[in-house]
């Protein structure tokens, strides 16, 4: 019986955190790697404007490649009975992350970043600020509006 044969084998769950682990690793080193220039800033009391150049990694542009070749790669892949669901699984998920290896540092975006006076602290304004989120993130934000415009599509 092949599922008894498989009860006692966690090779397939360790390999998928091990990659996890690793894709988590490799988007938040992607993630926070941005250099920015502070060009000018405003400030009114409790409140500042602050317009910022920044430079990140293009992750919006390497996943909309990455879901692409999802998609393709499971089209391809839907009809084929040599090819167990976890295998294609993990081939699916490959294709989808591993344009992330090859992003650049391209993405330059200039942005106000909204700021507030908190005790004596200055706050990003987490409510206003989209456009500073879409160019930290290397257009991330664009990417996943994308995604939600597709799911409400259908």
């Amino acid at each position: 019986d092949d599922a008894s044969n498989l009860e006692g084998d966690t090779s397939i769950t360790e390999s998928l955190s091990e990659e996890e682990a690793e894709l988590e690793k490799l988007l938040l080193t992607k993630l926070t790697d941005i250099d920015y220039e502070i060009l000018e800033e405003t400030v009114e009391e409790d409140k500042a404007t602050v317009k910022v150049k920044i430079t990140s990694n293009n992750l919006g542009k390497k996943l909309t490649e990455g879901f692409q070749a999802a998609f393709t790669l499971a089209f391809s892949l839907a009809f084929d009975e040599s090819i167990t669901e976890e295998e294609m699984q993990k081939q699916i998920n490959e294709a989808m992350f591993a344009p992330i290896k090859y992003c650049e540092k391209n993405v330059e975006k200039t942005v106000e970043i909204n700021l507030v006076k908190v005790e004596d602290k200055w706050l990003v304004d987490a409510d206003n600020n989209e456009l500073m989120l879409n160019a930290i993130s290397g257009e991330l934000v664009e990417f996943i509006e994308q995604l939600e415009n597709m799911s409400t599509e259908e």
